[in-house]
């Protein structure tokens, strides 16, 4: 007889009919693990973990309890979206779903926050096998007793999850190894007690990593054929009813990933089976996490508070100001995300634009001590020179630069009110000044060269045409500063975003316009209310999304619909009340809140 782990905390005994002849020539059991509470305050043994390990430390805060109805069972998060558990935990035996499903990572005896109900709940073979009629006892339905649970919100996946390993059980039966193995979850049967707290803690066979041998189960006979199943049983590892759906940890150079999902415990022989991860079960898992992608952040880096961020889009790197005031550069190594410092100089904390980046070459042109300079790759790793001396030919303090990739110009703005470009002649570099007020220099996707600089009521733009400025007495309302405010140390960077053969920035309106040359005239298209007029804004033109600080103060991205523009994201997890700089070949956007730099992607 078989002691099956069914959802409910109390279970009964049931007769287990299908696979018990290959039961029957297995060895004698010799000693095996457990599961005992991980909570060091419980009563009994226990591997003296204490609540906040449990809840804090990978994999098992990635672990929790699935609450279907009045029943119950073990679950994992495996994707930001998705919870892995067993089929009968969320199914009654003739396939119908229970209600109210939902999921409480970490659970212990002293916390208990669960969340949904599941948006979708997902076990098709099982499922199916149930409504045609077999017994979930039988090895038809019970090779296939899986489920698993979306939610949408990032609730459940919010803190991360456990990577998969696909196919590992079978790999190492197949080769008659063993391995490590670890099972977890929350074996309430194992308590007689209603009142016993160890109930609600999280048990774990001997997590020091005890080798562990998997066996396949015999063939069965389904629709006129015998099939292999998916189901696999050691003598080495134990645990109770209510483990139902807890991951099967299998310890890979260290590292512990999903192999299976705890199916039963058998008493006599056979001590745990479980249904392994196949590589079918996994592409569904991620396909239907898929289905639930929302935007997200990250944080990869420290910067200085009030940080610029810029990416070069042909490179794939994002650079910021480090917190020890010098540039740094974030890329993602293929599997993190990494950061170093270009070291050279520390960038002047007062200047409001302090650097930009020309993404042909590589090169950072950067404000330091009132002297411009530019970081480039030498032969040895980033190398830095002064290219415009203060105090040399120059009067006013550099406070803004920004640099044209069209034109291949630097713009600087300097206190005093000057406006100068800077290029590189063949030879060394040379600058002049500029009669027309260029606070800043973006090109749109038609070539044309845009400055704007503030005045009262908005941005007065112009173009650079056959080496002069021309103005183009467009006035657009650009947002980012007060009525009347006209001093130079007031531009801030980000304000224009190429986009769509135009450019995008945020009105004193409140509004996300497109400036658009339509027909021989300037065009100002409204494409979004509620948006913060001092925003940055920063534009995906590969995707059509537009990312901008709404008038909460948290980051948001507009796209095209049918009609008109919609907005798809609102209150993603992080504020974004500094700077922001779009990674087109990724499909992320970077910005600098406070002392940190995040990345946002749909995630």
């Amino acid at each position: 007889m078989e002691k099956y782990c069914k959802s409910t905390i109390v279970d009964g005994w049931v007769a287990y009919l299908a696979i018990v002849v290959c039961l029957v020539m297995a060895p004698a059991a010799g000693a095996y693990d457990v599961a005992k509470p991980l909570y060091s305050g419980a009563a009994g043994s226990n591997w003296g973990w204490a609540h906040s390990f449990i809840t804090s430390t990978a994999p098992y805060d990635k672990v929790g309890v699935v609450l279907a109805g009045g029943a119950r069972g073990s679950g994992c998060a495996v994707q930001r979206h998705i919870v892995l558990t067993c089929g009968h935990v969320v199914l009654d035996g003739r396939g119908n779903w229970l209600t109210n499903i939902k999921w409480d990572r970490a659970r212990t005896s002293l916390s208990s926050a669960p969340v949904g109900p599941a948006q979708s709940i997902v076990s098709s073979t099982y499922q199916l096998r149930l409504q045609e009629g077999y017994a979930k006892e039988q090895a038809a339905a019970f090779s296939q007793d899986w489920a698993f649970l979306a939610f949408y919100g990032n609730s459940a996946g919010n803190g991360g999850w456990v990577e998969m390993a696909v196919d590992y059980l079978e790999a190492l039966s197949n080769a008659g190894q063993r391995a490590h193995f670890e099972i977890v979850g929350y074996p309430s049967a194992l308590y007689s007690s209603s009142t016993d707290k160890r109930r609600d803690e999280m048990h774990s066979t001997n997590p020091s990593m005890t080798y562990s041998q998997w066996y396949r189960y015999a063939s069965f006979y389904y629709r006129g054929e015998y099939l292999l199943p998916h189901w696999f049983y050691t003598y080495d590892l134990y645990s109770e009813a209510g483990n139902s759906g807890g991951p099967v940890l299998g310890i890979i150079n260290g590292v512990k990933y999903v192999s299976g999902i705890f199916v039963s415990g058998v008493e006599g022989y056979v001590k745990s089976g479980a249904r392994e991860l196949t590589r079918d079960l996994y592409n569904i898992i991620v396909d239907y996490n898929g289905r639930y992608k929302e935007w997200a952040s990250t944080r990869v880096a420290a910067v200085r508070s009030g940080s610029p961020v810029k990416v070069n889009q042909t490179w794939g790197q994002a650079f910021s100001v480090g917190s020890d005031g010098r540039l740094q550069c974030t890329f993602f190594n293929g599997y993190y995300w990494q950061t170093y410092s270009l070291g050279g100089q520390i960038l002047d904390s007062g200047a409001k634009a302090p650097f930009d980046i020309d993404p042909v070459t590589g090169m950072v042109f950067y404000i330091s001590g009132g002297d411009v300079w530019v970081a480039y790759v030498g032969s040895t790793g980033w190398a830095h020179l002064r290219v415009l001396d203060y105090g040399v030919g120059v009067t006013g303090t550099p406070v803004a630069l920004s640099y044209d990739p069209t034109y291949r110009l630097a713009g600087v703005t300097q206190s005093n009110g000057t406006r100068r470009l800077l290029y590189f002649t063949g030879y060394s570099w040379a600058s002049f000044t500029t009669t027309f007020p260029g606070g800043r220099l973006v090109s749109s996707d038609a070539g044309i060269s845009i400055a704007w600089d503030y005045k009262s009521g908005g941005g007065l733009l112009g173009r650079y045409f056959y080496g002069g400025w021309q103005n183009l007495d467009v006035t657009a309302n650009l947002g980012g500063v007060l009525p009347g405010d006209t001093s130079p140390t007031a531009t801030l960077d980000g304000k224009l975003a190429r986009f769509g053969g135009g450019l995008a920035y945020a009105s004193n309106y409140s509004t996300l316009e497109l400036l658009m040359f339509w027909y021989g005239y300037w065009t100002r298209v409204s494409l979004q209310s509620g948006v913060n007029s001092r925003s940055w804004v920063a534009a995906d033109r590969a995707r059509s999304t537009i990312f901008y600080v709404d008038t909460s103060g948290k980051l948001a991205v507009v796209v095209p619909g049918s009609s008109s523009w919609q907005k798809t994201a609102t209150s993603i997890n992080s504020t974004a009340d500094s700077s922001g700089a779009v990674a087109e070949a990724w499909g992320t956007v970077f910005h600098a809140t406070g002392s940190s730099l995040s990345v946002c992607a749909l995630q």
